[in-house]
C-alpha cells in the first residue's frame, strides 16, 4: 500500500513547463546618419555604401535573412572596408541599421551605432560602436532591446568579438557584425491554478501518510 500511495502522490504533485525562447526571422536594411561629408549610397537598402568604387570606402551588406533567437547572438550582415584613397571618406558616421520581423510578425526596429574611421600610415581601421542599444515595443505588445555586440571574422559564431576592422592600403578587409535580441519585461512566474494547487495538497497529505503508515511498521 505505502509504494502505490508513493507513486499516487508523484502523479498529484504540481507540474511546470518550462517555455522555450522565441525566434523571429526578417528582412534587413540600412541607412547612415549625418554622415561628415563623402559620399553615400544604397539608403533604406541592404547594401550600403559610404565612399565610391574608385577610393576608400565602407560598405555594409545584409541581404541574407536574419533569424532571431531571444536572449542568444545573431548575425547582422557583413561590413567590407576596403583603403584606397581615404580622403573621401568622413571620419565619422552613425549607421542606422533596421529590421523588419516578418515571422512572427513584431513590426519594425532601429539600432544605432556609431563608426569612427581612422587612417595610420598604409593602414585604415573602421571603430564601431561595440554595446549600442535600442528599444521598442512590437505588434505583440511586449517590450524589446536590441544590442550591437561587435564583429568578428567567424560567418557562423560570434567568436572573438571587438569593435575594429582593419585592412592595408589598396586591400579589402570583411567581417560579420552580430547582435542580440533580448526581451525588458518577460512574463511574469506562472501561478499554479487552483486544482493544480488542490493536487498539490493531495500529493503532500499522501505522502504524510506514506511516513506514518511507514514508521508504524515493526521493523
Amino acid at each position: 500500500m505505502c509504494r502505490s500511495l508513493s507513486i499516487l502522490a508523484l502523479f498529484a504533485l504540481p507540474t511546470f513547463a518550462i517555455a522555450e525562447p522565441m525566434s523571429y526571422s526578417g528582412n534587413k536594411s540600412a541607412l547612415w546618419v549625418n554622415p561628415q561629408g563623402g559620399v553615400t549610397s544604397g539608403a533604406g537598402t541592404a547594401e550600403l555604401m559610404l565612399g565610391t568604387n574608385n577610393h576608400a570606402n565602407l560598405r555594409w551588406w545584409g541581404y541574407d535573412t536574419f533569424t532571431a533567437v531571444e536572449g542568444q547572438p545573431f548575425r547582422l550582415g557583413k561590413f567590407y572596408l576596403w583603403s584606397g584613397d581615404p580622403t573621401n571618406i568622413p571620419y565619422g558616421v552613425t549607421l542606422r541599421m533596421n529590421l523588419d520581423f516578418v515571422q512572427p510578425h513584431l513590426g519594425s526596429a532601429s539600432l544605432d551605432f556609431a563608426t569612427q574611421i581612422s587612417q595610420n600610415g598604409d593602414l585604415l581601421t573602421a571603430t564601431f560602436d561595440q554595446g549600442g542599444k535600442s528599444t521598442f515595443t512590437a505588434a505583440n505588445g511586449k517590450t524589446y532591446q536590441l544590442e550591437f555586440l561587435g564583429v568578428s571574422d567567424n560567418l557562423d559564431a560570434p567568436t572573438g568579438l571587438r569593435s575594429t576592422l582593419t585592412t592595408a592600403s589598396c586591400e579589402e578587409n570583411y567581417v560579420f557584425g552580430w547582435g542580440q535580441l533580448s526581451e525588458l519585461d518577460p512574463c511574469p512566474p506562472q501561478v499554479p491554478e487552483p486544482s493544480t494547487m488542490a493536487l498539490g495538497l493531495l500529493g503532500l497529505g499522501l505522502l504524510a501518510l506514506r511516513r506514518r503508515f511507514g514508521t508504524s511498521q515493526p521493523g
